[in-house]
């Protein structure tokens, strides 16, 4: 009978002997070369997508969690991205691709997005009170107990708003607690 034996081979090429004898006791032996190669890919995990505001028009140093690899046989393969962080990345979306490459040359890879937008410059607020209040300026005084139809055309840098969200904020003369009233546009007003 034929008798096999089982052994794990290392990677790379290992020469293989085999014997057989017969029941005269003659023996006949011959090798072979059997080699192992690794074609597992690294698993490579990077950072989500990450979107962030900046108020510099040339952009925003971002930064961002080491993408991470594992593999079957090698350790620790080596990573490297097309944009590393701590970057400065320009107003826009970037698409950041990494590679996981291990010791035999297999490699993946995989990406995500860095998205920098460019923060809205603040708004300048102005207010134009309407008949029964009338005049200019953002302040007016109504005696104790009246009730005003308030009418005012509001201006956000310059241009008239006939839309959105607007609030009237009253506070008591001699101070006290301010009321606040949403505003409903009507007549364009």
């Amino acid at each position: 009978p034929l008798q096999a034996s089982r052994k794990r081979l290392s990677l790379d090429t290992t020469e293989v002997t085999c014997s057989v004898t017969d029941l005269a006791g003659a023996t006949v032996s011959r090798s072979f070369n059997v080699t192992v190669v690794d074609t597992t890919r690294p698993t490579l995990l990077v950072p989500a997508d990450i979107s962030v505001t900046t108020n510099d028009p040339s952009g925003r140093v971002v930064t961002f969690d080491a993408p991470s690899a594992s593999d079957v046989v090698d350790s620790s393969p080596t990573v490297s991205c097309s944009h590393p962080s701590g970057f400065k990345f320009a107003v826009d979306t970037t698409t950041v691709t990494c590679t996981a490459t291990d010791d035999r040359g297999n490699s993946s890879s995989a990406s995500f997005d860095v998205t920098v937008d460019l923060e809205a410059p603040p708004q300048a607020a102005s207010a134009t009170w309407l008949e029964p209040v009338a005049g200019g300026g953002s302040t007016f005084e109504a005696n104790r107990g009246r009730t005003l139809p308030v009418k005012v055309r509001l201006f956000i840098d310059g241009m008239e708003r006939t839309s959105g969200d607007a609030q009237l904020t009253l506070i008591p003369c001699g101070g006290g607690t301010a009321i606040h009233r949403g505003l409903e546009w009507g007549g364009g007003r």
